[in-house]
């Protein structure tokens, strides 16, 4: 899909953009919460957020919403263009800084910045961009904010060239002046499985990182190449023939001893991992599980 779909909404019914999005359809704002409201992980009619990211916030006025499970998209009925918010794991300001300034890029998507990442209060920095989406040239403006909890939110107003206007870079400002934070609240179970597991045969290696705050890694190396002399294996002589990595976030349902940890990538890819724990000989190993048939251990 282009970009022409979400920039040129003047004389567009928004839910035609949202139902080509395969998203459904947008839900209208309501009024903004009053200075000073103590946040919550409560998402109340007409907030976008997740109890699962640590933010949410009210669109402004005009913006109608839709949110999927790693994405809000925001467009509005007469002012071109779209706004994306997504979350992100940072650890502090500085680095979601550097990561800005590095541009921003996915699938499709290719965005640099034009010029220095500066200061936008006190909790966010924010910067011009131009590149490419989704093979169309574009014109972008990206905000990073941070949650004094860790983490925080990616803020990209998009639009063609001829159609960026200081009405689509304000509301993005004013989504970040307004994200209001919370702590994630992780439950037992989630607890639980947080950490690196690891599996590995006689030439793979596969590393899944379930991290307390609900973000997700893996890495992956297979070892096919390499030298053997005199019947001898010589670890200088091996070499990694494959790596692969992934990125999202994850869940668990069910209880410590079964259960499904439901894994969504970045790419909006959702992988599902059934799990039990290792009983042998009546003893249970509850820092060994089966994940989809491969014994994972868990490494720290």
């Amino acid at each position: 899909m282009g970009l022409k779909e979400l920039v040129e909404t003047r004389d567009k019914d928004l839910r035609q953009m949202f139902a080509t999005l395969g998203v459904g359809a947008p839900q209208p704002a309501t009024t903004a919460p009053q200075a000073g409201q103590a946040a919550s992980a409560t998402i109340s009619p007409g907030e976008v957020g997740d109890p699962n990211w640590g933010f949410k916030f009210r669109p402004p006025e005009g913006w109608k919403f839709q949110k999927s499970a790693e994405t809000v998209i925001l467009g509005h009925d007469t002012i071109a263009g779209a706004i994306f918010v997504l979350p992100h794991t940072a650890k502090s300001l500085q680095a979601v800084q550097a990561e800005m300034q590095s541009g921003l890029t996915d699938e499709g998507v290719q965005l640099l910045p034009t010029g220095a990442i500066q200061p936008l209060g006190n909790n966010a920095v924010a910067g011009e961009y131009a590149g490419i989406f989704n093979g169309e040239q574009v014109k972008a403006r990206g905000i990073g904010t941070f949650s004094p909890y860790g983490g925080g939110a990616y803020i990209v107003a998009v639009s063609t060239p001829d159609k960026y206007s200081p009405q689509l870079s304000g509301a993005a400002d004013a989504i970040a002046k307004g994200m209001q934070y919370f702590k994630v609240e992780v439950s037992d179970l989630m607890r639980h499985f947080a950490g690196t597991w690891a599996t590995s045969t006689t030439n793979t290696l596969t590393n899944m990182t379930l991290a307390p705050d609900g973000s997700y890694h893996d890495s992956y190396e297979s070892s096919y190449s390499g030298n053997l002399t005199d019947g001898t294996f010589k670890t200088g002589d091996w070499a990694v023939a494959g790596q692969d990595q992934g990125k999202g976030r994850w869940t668990v349902r069910g209880n410590k001893q079964q259960g499904t940890i439901i894994i969504k990538l970045a790419d909006g890819t959702e992988n599902t991992l059934e799990y039990r724990v290792h009983v042998e000989k009546g003893q249970t190993y509850w820092n060994e599980y089966w994940f989809n048939g491969s014994l994972y251990n868990k490494i720290r």
